[in-house]
């Protein structure tokens, strides 16, 4: 057999652990912006459920002024319907 030239394989291991260290530091920047999208995005959600809050405490006011109103209004039918028995009572 003739003699086989060996020839070195290119990848040594300083190589190969460049190679991972680059990959582990993609990977790292690559999770520290999506904190930082979440983060952003957890900010946009607690903005939204207080205006959210705003609304349903508005909301609220307005339900009760409107229960008021018909509690006003009940009071007031009650007073003219007896207002009007006394007006047929004495139209008789």
């Amino acid at each position: 057999m003739p003699d086989a030239e060996i020839l070195p394989f290119p990848d040594n291991g300083r190589a190969r652990l460049a190679r991972a260290l680059a990959r582990l530091n993609a990977a790292l920047e690559d999770q520290a912006a999506a904190v930082r999208d979440f983060r952003a995005a957890v900010f946009d959600l607690k903005a939204e459920v207080g205006r959210l809050d705003d609304g349903l405490q508005a909301y609220r006011a307005s339900l009760e002024d409107t229960a008021l109103s018909v509690m006003q209004a009940r009071a007031t039918v009650r007073r003219l319907e007896r207002s009007a028995d006394a007006l047929a009572a004495a139209c008789r």
